[in-house]
C-alpha cells in the first residue's frame, strides 16, 4: 500500500481477522495487533506461520527483532500451540484422523434435499389412507414413471431413497468406491483378500447432477466468441453453484433433483489450435478459485469446444460427436474422472465422499449443423478406473479406452462391458479396448426461463482472463475503458457511486482487480470489500460504503492513475500487454 501500511488476512481455529500494520513493524507488532483484533484467543498459547502446514521453515517468530515482510492481502495461518487446530479452511491432510470423515460437511443443496425427501415421504404415509391406488405419488426412483416422464436416469438422492427404503432401511446401504489395482512393490506379501476381482461395467443407474443451465445467455456468447474469433478450441472452467430443481408439474422435473447453475466462465493459461488444447498447470487457477469462493461461487465444472465450420454463410458447424463417432474421447473422459476426483461429493450414506456433482460441458455442432451444448458426468465405475490407473485412452480411436493388464508392477483385475453378439445375445467382452459410452451419464444443458445476471454485466462486455491471442487484454486500458463506459470521459467520481453495483458486479472486472495487486485498491482485500458492500441490502448503508471506499486514499490514487491514462493514452483495443505494463510502471514511479 503506498501509505506504508498492510492488511494482513489471519486465519485461525476460531474464524478469520484481518489485521492493518506498518510495512516498518515487527513480528511482535503483529502480534500484538492479533491479540486485539482476536481477544477470545488471549488465554492461550499460539504461533504464526506464512504457509500450511505449519513447520519450523514458515513460522514466523515472536520477536521484536525481525522486521514483517508480508505482502498486502496475504492470508497468514494461527495455530494453537497445543489442542486442536481445526480450521474452516483446513486441508485435508492437516485434519486427517479416524474422526475426520464423521466431520464432512454435506453440500447445502444436500441438505435441502433431505429435508424436502423427508418431508414428502412422511406427506405421502399420512395421506396414504385417504387417496385410491391411482392417486398415489409414485416414488421418485420408480423407473416406469421416470420413462413415462423422458427421464433416463433417477437422481442421485432419489437412488440414496431407493436404497435406503423398505425393512432393513440403510442397514446395508453404505456407499463406497472400489480400489482396482494393487501397486505390488509397495507389499511383499499379498493375500487373497487384497486381489481384486473382475469387474463388469454396468450402465449406472442414476446420476449427482440432472441439469446444467447457463444464468444467461451472455455467458455461453462470450466463450463461444473465442473460436468465432480464432478457429481455434477452448476449455474454461464453470463457477456457480448447485440448487434444487423444485417439484412442479413441468414435465422436465426430475424428482430430487440437483441443477448446476454456470455464473461464470474462467479460461485458465492454455495452448489452442484448430483441435487440441493444452492446458497449463498455473497458480492463476487456484487464485480464481479463492476470488469464487468470495463471490459465493464455486468450480463446478468445465467446459470444452469441439468447432469446425460447415458453411460459413449459412453460420452452421459440423456435426462431429454423435452416436456414429463419439460424445467424449476417452482422453476427455479420463480428464472428466480426474476433475470429478478432485471435487468429491460429501455423502451421509458413505465413509465421507461418494461420486462427484463435477460436470463436464461440450460445445459442438448438434444434428441440425447448430452450435449446442451437451452435458456429461463420468460414472463412479470410471472415477474408480481412473483413480486406480487402469484405464488409458487408445491410438486408433478416440472413443475408445483400454483397460490395462496386470504387469511385474501393478496387479488389476480384468474389466468387462456387456454387448449384443451377431445373433443378439448379451455377452461380456473384455475392455480391451471399450466404447467410453460405457462409463458415461448425459443430461442437457438449457438456460434459464427468466435470465440473471449475477456476475455478468449486461450492457457492456470486459474482456476476458487470458485471451491475448485474439487482441482481448485484461489490463489498464480495458479497465480505463470499462470506466468511461460508466463514468464517462473523465471518470467522474458521482458517477462512478451511482454505476458502482453495474461497474462491479461483473466475475471479468473482479477477476482483474483481484490478480492485480501492484496497483492501489487491487488485490484480494479489493475484492472482498467491493462484494460486502454489493451484498449490502441497505441502500443508505451501501450508498455510504461505496462513497467511503472510492474516497479512500488508495482509491483516489487509483482513480488518478486511470484519469492520467486515459488523457496521456489513446489505448487502443489491441494494446500490446508489453505496452501496457510499460504504462503501469511509468504511472507507479511517478506516484
Amino acid at each position: 500500500m503506498y501509505s506504508g501500511m498492510i492488511t494482513v488476512r489471519v486465519q485461525t481455529p476460531e474464524g478469520q481477522c484481518r489485521v492493518n500494520v506498518s510495512n516498518s513493524s515487527s513480528h511482535r507488532d503483529l502480534y500484538k495487533e492479533i491479540s486485539v483484533a482476536m481477544p477470545k484467543i488471549m488465554d492461550k498459547s499460539w504461533t504464526l506461520y506464512s504457509a500450511r502446514p505449519a513447520s519450523l521453515k514458515v513460522k514466523i517468530k515472536n520477536t521484536s527483532r525481525t522486521k514483517i515482510s508480508l505482502s498486502h492481502g496475504q492470508m497468514i495461518y494461527l495455530f494453537f500451540d497445543s489442542g486442536p487446530n481445526v480450521t474452516a479452511e483446513s486441508n485435508a491432510e492437516e485434519t486427517i484422523s479416524e474422526s475426520r470423515i464423521a466431520k464432512v460437511e454435506e453440500d447445502q443443496v444436500d441438505l435441502d434435499l433431505w429435508k424436502s425427501s423427508s418431508e414428502s415421504i412422511d406427506n405421502k404415509m399420512a395421506s396414504a389412507r385417504q387417496k385410491s391406488l391411482k392417486d398415489m405419488t409414485p416414488d421418485p426412483w420408480d423407473m416406469d414413471y421416470l420413462k413415462s416422464k423422458g427421464i433416463k436416469y433417477m437422481s442421485f438422492h432419489a437412488y440414496m431413497r431407493k436404497i435406503s427404503s423398505g425393512w432393513s432401511k440403510d442397514k446395508f446401504s453404505k456407499l463406497a468406491h472400489q480400489r482396482l489395482s494393487i501397486d505390488k512393490n509397495r507389499s511383499n506379501q499379498l493375500s487373497l483378500k487384497d486381489m481384486p476381482g473382475s469387474i463388469t461395467l454396468a450402465q449406472q443407474q442414476f446420476r449427482h447432477v440432472d441439469q446444467i443451465v447457463f444464468e444467461n445467455s451472455q455467458i455461453a456468447e462470450n466463450y463461444i466468441n473465442f473460436w468465432r474469433n480464432s478457429n481455434y478450441q477452448r476449455i474454461g472452467f464453470l463457477y456457480g453453484t448447485y440448487e434444487k430443481i423444485e417439484n412442479t408439474d413441468d414435465a422436465n422435473t426430475i424428482p430430487l433433483g440437483i441443477r448446476a447453475k454456470i455464473q461464470a466462465i474462467y479460461e485458465p493459461p492454455q495452448k489452442n489450435s484448430t483441435n487440441k488444447v493444452s492446458l497449463e498447470d498455473n497458480p492463476q487457477i487456484s487464485k480464481i478459485d479463492s476470488m469464487a469462493k468470495i463471490l459465493g461461487l464455486s468450480r463446478i465444472g468445465w467446459i470444452l469446444s469441439d468447432l469446425l465450420v460447415e458453411d460459413g454463410t449459412n453460420g452452421t458447424v459440423k456435426n462431429i460427436r454423435n452416436d456414429e463417432t463419439h460424445l467424449l474421447s476417452a482422453e476427455e473422459t479420463i480428464t472428466a474422472a480426474s476433475f470429478q476426483l478432485q471435487h468429491p461429493n460429501p455423502c451421509r450414506m458413505s465413509d465421507g465422499y461418494y461420486g462427484s456433482k463435477f460436470v463436464t460441458v461440450v460445445c459442438s455442432g448438434d444434428e441440425h449443423n447448430q452450435i449446442s451444448f451437451k452435458g456429461y458426468q463420468v460414472t463412479n465405475q470410471c472415477m474408480d478406473l481412473v483413480s486406480s490407473r487402469v484405464i488409458v485412452p487408445t491410438v486408433d480411436s478416440a472413443g475408445l479406452a483400454y483397460c490395462r493388464e496386470s504387469d511385474e508392477n501393478m496387479m488389476v483385475p480384468e474389466v468387462y462391458y456387456g454387448k449384443k453378439d451377431e445373433y443378439n445375445n448379451e455377452v461380456k467382452t473384455v475392455g480391451r479396448p471399450m466404447p467410453v459410452e460405457y462409463l458415461l451419464t448425459d443430461m442437457t444443458v438449457a438456460g434459464t426461463k427468466k435470465e440473471e445476471y449475477s456476475w455478468t454485466d449486461k450492457d457492456h462486455y470486459f474482456p476476458m482472463t487470458n485471451r491475448q491471442s485474439i487482441g482481448e487484454h485484461q489490463n489498464l486500458a480495458s479497465f480505463c475503458k470499462h470506466l468511461q463506459k460508466y463514468c464517462g470521459d473523465g471518470i467522474s467520481q458521482s458517477m462512478l457511486q451511482k454505476n458502482f453495483s453495474k461497474i462491479f458486479s461483473n466475475f471479468n472486472t473482479l477477476a482483474f482487480i483481484y490478480l492485480e495487486e501492484h496497483f492501489p485498491a487491487c488485490g484480494p482485500v479489493a475484492v472482498e470489500t467491493i462484494v460486502e458492500i454489493l451484498a449490502n441490502p441497505k441502500p443508505n448503508e451501501k450508498s455510504q460504503a461505496i462513497n467511503a471506499l472510492i474516497s479512500s486514499p488508495d482509491y483516489q490514487t487509483f482513480l488518478e492513475l486511470c484519469r492520467e491514462a486515459v488523457a496521456n493514452y489513446a489505448m487502443p483495443d489491441d494494446l500490446d500487454d508489453d505496452i501496457s505494463e510499460a504504462i503501469k510502471r511509468s504511472l507507479l514511479y511517478s506516484i
